[in-house]
């Protein structure tokens, strides 16, 4: 697959938030040609001084925090939260890179981490959004259903999609199987893209 454009993307992760009412999703970085971490940080501390900003960090990223550009600068500007990811919760703890993030806060302080002078950083595990659970679920039946072929003899190449589990493509020779998660189903609405192509099917073309 191709990256879709960014303006979709957008429309996308828009769509996937709009119940939640704790999440904004903004272009701030497209709209200020800001094509690099440090500059989004930058950014949003020249732009206010009365606004305290956490930069929330997936853990399955820890191991290539050091190749960002200018980590350091990011850690030195803003306070930052690591999120237990599936799969990831535990792999900070023998990271080398965790020494970039400066101290390391418990868990149970986490509200009071704008007392603490920067670069520090704390770990957060916590229930998991139904997000989360459904990502789970489209990878799950994806390696179940390649699991299944396997054992019938069919070879299939590595699917599209696994690294995030919104949409996964399997293509099994003569069968392109995709498999969704709800609100992504909802958005690209497959179904419509065919709709026109049906209706020139005649019967004429139907014989032929």
């Amino acid at each position: 697959f191709e990256m879709e454009s960014f303006d979709k993307r957008l429309s996308c992760a828009r769509l996937i938030t709009e119940k939640i009412s704790y999440i904004k999703v903004l272009d701030l970085e497209e709209k200020n040609k800001l094509y690099a971490s440090y500059q989004t940080v930058g950014f949003l501390n020249s732009k206010t001084q009365k606004t305290k900003f956490v930069w929330l960090m997936g853990s399955d990223i820890l191991d290539n925090f050091n190749k960002w550009l200018y980590p350091e600068l990011i850690v030195k500007r803003i306070y930052i939260a690591v999120i237990s990811r599936p799969g990831f919760s535990s792999s900070f703890v023998n990271a080398q890179n965790t020494r970039l993030l400066g101290t390391r806060l418990k868990t149970s302080k986490s509200k009071f981490i704008f007392n603490y002078n920067k670069p520090i950083w704390v770990f957060i595990k916590d229930k998991l959004l139904a997000i989360s659970s459904t990502v789970r679920q489209v990878t799950a039946m994806a390696n179940n259903l390649i699991k299944k072929y396997k054992e019938v003899g069919i070879r299939t190449p590595s699917p599209e999609g696994m690294s995030n589990g919104d949409w996964v493509l399997i293509d099994a020779n003569d069968i392109l199987i995709h498999i969704f998660r709800p609100e992504v189903r909802d958005f690209y609405s497959l179904e419509k893209m065919w709709e026109k192509s049906l209706e020139e099917i005649t019967p004429d073309v139907i014989k032929s």
